[in-house]
């Protein structure tokens, strides 16, 4: 995909088989251990907007995690887990994005039964970014969800029109709550987006 947007990569591996591989493809590599802080100083980690941690191991996520960070502070770290639990720890330690493959396969075939069940597209998607955000993912797919289910809401009429608000309003409660007491956001600066994004939805 990255290639078809032309947009510039390569690949720090010491699997030499797979690094060949690449090169056949026409791909950037490095041969080297991507937890070695010296292998990512010569592939310019520096000059780099993103790195991709798709090493499920947590110990060589931590130091790439830290060296990476050490040699570009701007940097957007990718990273991939397969344990659910370790993706607040890897949050605190700088990466923005956690990919879990479980999850977002359990999320791709909750889509497509939702579909074939004849869900609306918008329900579908308050629905997922509902499930992401219960998997803390985060406060921007929060106002995300809130945003589809307030568009799906002024589509509705009558009772069901109520018992959706109803639930939109229990569901944007549970959520403010919860990263009020996890000390993530201020009570004023939840109310701030939320009065935001909900106006730019014109609900």
């Amino acid at each position: 995909a990255l290639q078809m947007a032309q947009i510039p990569f390569l690949v720090v591996d010491y699997n030499q088989h797979a690094l060949k591989a690449l090169k056949e493809e026409g791909v950037a590599t490095v041969y080297g251990d991507p937890a070695d802080k010296d292998v990512l100083d010569f592939a310019q980690v520096d000059h780099a907007r993103a790195i991709v941690i798709a090493i499920p191991d947590l110990h060589t996520q931590e130091l790439i995690i830290g060296h990476a960070s050490t040699l570009n502070k701007k940097i957007k770290i990718i990273c991939r887990t397969h344990h659910e639990e370790d993706q607040p720890h890897l949050k605190s330690l700088g990466v923005q994005t956690v990919i879990q493959p479980e999850f977002e396969a359990a999320v791709t075939i909750a889509q497509r039964l939702l579909s074939e069940f004849g869900v609306a597209e918008v329900g579908i998607d308050g629905k997922v970014s509902r499930l992401k955000i219960e998997h803390g993912i985060g406060w921007c797919d929060t106002m995300q969800s809130i945003m589809n289910q307030a568009q799906f809401l002024r589509r509705l009429s009558g009772r069901e029109r109520l018992e959706q608000a109803l639930s939109l309003s229990d569901f944007v409660r549970s959520l403010v709550m919860r990263d009020i007491k996890k000390k993530k956001l201020s009570p004023e600066s939840v109310a701030k987006e939320l009065e935001r994004r909900i106006r730019l939805a014109r609900y």
